[in-house]
């Protein structure tokens, strides 16, 4: 049976084998996320955490970031083949999965060791995240992004959500006190780890491409001032770097919300986080074609703002309801709309980033989203304790709403200057 796979996967043209790899990579990524990420809150809670805690779990990491990325990018930009170095940065989180996995053995100060390790995990992860994007655009051209870039998202989303709802089950089932959880917390930080290096070892398949153009000789701080001014003048970009901002305070305020609302107010256990999770990533994985589609035939800048206006609504909605079932079918709802959010804003930013020092634009962009990441959690956290949970969640979905607007004006906006600039061209060429 190996040997039939091995013979249809050497029949792959070039494209279909790296989409392939890729695929693979992603999904493997997604499972080692998907064993850990979604419960930081509840493992946090196990071991004692308190609300202004579970907000650092939310922006702590993004603090990390801030200090790492533009530094990351600049050193990502100086290599011709970035393959190496994204497979590096996957490398430096897989022996930070098995640290974390050590840290309720702390005692008094396992809640406090526990954020600073994941804190720190965020360091290669997010200059991974950065260094990929710019690898995959080197890997496929920028009119064959869409397709590997859907496929990838969509089948790692799948098994992502598979590995939650098995995760999810085996946390309120299986061990019988807090400490027996725990545990099971810490294998699966050391299934992480090992899932990690193979994930490594596909991204180092993909070959046959062409290898980028890049100015070795180009000093730090001279690409960071260049690219810095560069920002006043592509006016798209930097607009986009703002509007995208804004949306991300709005968005990730009530992130740490989310967790308090299903715990203190849902009574949720591991279970029915999974459960909530579950229900939003198989609604994700079904609609990722379907807006893959939509951003070919309308772009993806409409793409967003539907999906901007979905993600809306759903603050609202879940402080409406005080019981789980009516909650699963709010996270089924964001499910469908999501996508068009997280497919259209990435295609959206491959669309306006400068090519001319890419990542470290990326860089730029993602240290913008992360300064609200810091911010907002404990931005929202505050509200609430000063307010309600139903006001700080209302006021999110309203902020949202005036982002997608935002977004849709932008939109109309440009779109009017690059059709009078066309039609000035025509009438000087006629």
């Amino acid at each position: 049976m190996f040997k039939k796979l091995m013979k249809k996967y050497k029949k792959l043209r070039k494209n279909e084998r790296n989409a392939l790899m890729l695929t693979i990579e992603g999904t493997l990524a997604a499972i080692a996320l998907n064993l850990t990420n979604p419960f930081y809150s509840m493992f946090a809670r196990r071991m004692g955490a308190g609300d202004y805690q579970i907000g650092l779990i939310s922006s702590l990491p993004s603090l990390v970031v801030l200090f790492t990325l533009i530094p990351g990018s600049l050193l990502v930009d100086k290599c011709f083949d970035k393959k190496k170095i994204v497979a590096s940065f996957i490398a430096i989180s897989a022996v930070l999965f098995g640290t974390v996995s050590l840290t309720p053995l702390t005692g008094n100060v396992r809640v406090i060791v526990f954020i600073l390790s994941i804190s720190i995990l965020n360091f290669p992860y997010s200059l991974y995240t950065i260094s990929w994007q710019s690898f995959f655009s080197d890997v496929f051209s920028l009119g064959n992004t869409n397709a590997p870039y859907a496929l990838r998202t969509k089948v790692s989303t799948f098994f992502g959500v598979v590995t939650l709802l098995t995760a999810g089950l085996v946390l309120a089932y299986i061990p019988k006190s807090d400490i027996g959880r725990i545990h099971t917390y810490q294998v699966f930080y050391i299934l992480a780890f090992l899932l990690t290096l193979i994930q490594m070892k596909m991204l180092l398949n993909v070959k046959d491409y062409e290898l980028p153009k890049c100015p070795v000789s180009a000093k730090p701080i001279e690409a960071l001032k260049s690219a810095m001014r560069g920002l006043k003048k592509n006016k798209g970009f930097s607009t986009f770097i703002l509007l995208a901002f804004f949306f991300h305070v709005a968005w990730q305020m009530a992130w740490p919300l989310f967790f308090i609302y299903q715990v203190d107010y849902l009574f949720a256990n591991e279970a029915w986080i999974s459960y909530l999770n579950v229900a939003y990533g198989l609604a994700s994985t079904l609609m990722f074609g379907y807006w893959s589609k939509m951003i070919d035939k309308k772009g993806p800048v409409l793409v967003l703002v539907i999906g901007a206006i979905g993600m809306a609504l759903n603050p609202v909605l879940l402080i409406m309801t005080n019981n789980l079932i009516v909650a699963l079918v709010i996270y089924v709802a964001l499910g469908l709309m999501s996508p068009a959010f997280l497919l259209g804003l990435f295609q959206s930013l491959l669309q306006v980033v400068p090519e001319d020092g890419k990542t470290l634009n990326l860089a730029i962009y993602t240290t913008a989203i992360n300064v609200s990441g810091f911010l907002s959690p404990l931005i929202g956290v505050a509200i609430y304790k000063m307010s309600s949970i139903y006001f700080a969640m209302t006021l999110s979905s309203v902020l949202r709403f005036i982002a997608a607007l935002l977004f849709y004006l932008n939109y109309k906006h440009f779109s009017s200057n690059h059709n009078a600039v066309k039609a000035n061209a025509l009438k000087e060429m006629s």
